[in-house]
């Protein structure tokens, strides 16, 4: 494994990507830099956040680097049924984590902002006016209110097995 690249906007990708470099030892850079410090073809872990359903720049990264594995973050609960959804709309084949990361408006800019803003006030009154939410809609309604920061080395205990795994085999 070369490398860990990521994509991220407000932070909360970037922080996993530091919290994993860390833990794994490898080198890490954000996709717009790692042009510059890798080599096309070399063996990464790809971080991004999600946008509109898919992971960001997942075509990009994927036409430049060999992904050994993807890591979407989003402002989600962490699922299957959700990292599968993630996967499938993106069309990745390689093996897929999905974390949970955050959302603070404040850090949002242009369009994403423009687009948060009319998503988010679609849906806090909608899901105020629910009686029935379940958690992953609870947990959205908080984060759409307050904001929030779950990012943490636990929530990459899939990812970190799965590197270890593979490099046992290998």
């Amino acid at each position: 494994m070369d490398a860990i690249i990521y994509n991220s906007k407000t932070g909360f990708t970037k922080q996993y990507a530091d919290l994993l470099s860390k833990k794994l030892s490898l080198s890490q850079y954000d996709l717009k830099k790692a042009k510059s410090a890798l080599s096309k073809g070399s063996e990464v872990i790809f971080l991004s956040r999600i946008k509109k359903g898919k992971v960001d720049e997942f075509k990009k990264a994927a036409g430049r680097y060999e992904l050994s594995c993807v890591v979407g973050v989003g402002m989600s609960i962490e699922g299957e049924e959700v990292a599968k959804g993630f996967k499938e709309q993106t069309g990745i084949d390689e093996p897929f984590f999905y974390l949970q990361g955050g959302f603070d408006f404040n850090r949002l800019k242009g369009m994403d902002r423009f687009v948060m803003k009319q998503f988010r006030d679609a849906m806090v009154p909608r899901y105020e006016a629910a009686t029935d939410l379940d958690e992953a809609q609870m947990n959205m309604l908080k984060m759409f209110r307050d904001g929030g920061n779950c990012v943490s080395i636990d929530r990459l205990s899939p990812v970190i097995e799965w590197y270890r795994n593979r490099e046992n085999v290998c």
